[in-house]
């Protein structure tokens, strides 16, 4: 198994859970921005 047909079976499973129901609004894809910075921050 290569590392897209990972990726893809990943992706077919969060599907199967619910987590793409419906595309992020603009505000959350905002704040999980602004969350993965302040992390990367943290580590400097």
């Amino acid at each position: 198994m290569n590392i897209s047909e990972l990726c893809e079976e990943a992706h077919e499973i969060a599907k199967s859970k619910g987590w793409w129901e419906k595309p992020p609004s603009d505000l959350e894809v905002h704040a999980l921005i602004h969350s993965e910075v302040a992390e990367a921050t943290e580590a400097v």
